[in-house]
């Protein structure tokens, strides 16, 4: 039985921003667009945790010094966001990066050195879309993207620090993310320090939206110029 949708959920869309070289002018709407819902939703969050005044907002510096973002549409207004930065943990320049500073030395050197490090940062879903689109939470849906964005840079170790106050933290371990430190204060509130490695990370692991999201993510394809994936779903 096909499943009964919102008309206007037919033009959803996927973009792959790679932010490493020149942005093709046929994207500009999707990084402008990707851009006005992270600035909004972490300006709200950061006044909401006391790390802004209620009349500051953020600098865009944690967007911009992305490698590559994944962004999901509905027409031309983005729904939900994540990026990735990679570190080359070959080099001791990585090994002090600021996102490591939380993160335990052993582990560090341990598991992470020498190794191929793609960092998640900046989970958001637009307030309007926080419910199933497709019969999937948003947020279920992009963590299936996320991972497969993963699978496909070829990383050693995806490493990311959750908010535990909006529940992204149960979110990961739901699709296979091991636990470095639980409960740890930063920005006013508790995170998990996580990661995942793709020999353990299935596409989407078994819960109940995986067979759903696996159809999304296998009925999704690469338009002609192989900047976006469209997915389109007969009513």
């Amino acid at each position: 039985m096909s499943q009964r949708i919102d008309e206007s959920l037919l033009d959803f869309s996927y973009c792959h921003l790679d932010l490493k070289k020149p942005l093709p002018r046929s994207l500009y709407w999707s990084l402008n667009s990707t851009y006005k819902l992270w600035k909004a939703n972490w300006t709200n969050a950061f006044q909401h945790l006391k790390k802004l005044e209620s009349d500051q907002t953020l600098t865009s510096d944690n967007f911009t010094r992305q490698d590559d973002i994944v962004a999901l549409h509905v027409k031309d207004t983005c729904i939900a966001t994540v990026g990735f930065r990679v570190l080359d943990m070959r080099f001791n320049c990585y090994h002090d990066d600021s996102y490591l500073e939380l993160w335990p030395k052993d582990f560090i050197r341990d598991t992470l050195g020498g190794k191929q490090v793609l960092i998640m940062s900046g989970y958001t879903i637009h307030p309007d879309f926080r419910l199933k689109i497709f019969g999937v939470p948003t947020m279920h849906l992009l963590m299936g993207f996320g991972l497969r964005f993963f699978k496909e840079s070829r990383a050693d170790y995806l490493i990311t620090i959750v908010r535990n106050d909006v529940g992204i933290n149960k979110l990961v371990y739901l699709y296979g993310a091991h636990s470095v430190a639980r409960d740890l204060p930063f920005n006013n509130t508790k995170v998990d320090l996580t990661y995942f490695v793709p020999s353990e990370t299935q596409a989407v692991l078994e819960n109940k939206y995986s067979e759903r999201i696996q159809e999304i993510l296998l009925t999704t394809t690469k338009d002609n110029k192989g900047e976006s994936y469209v997915y389109t779903v007969s009513p």
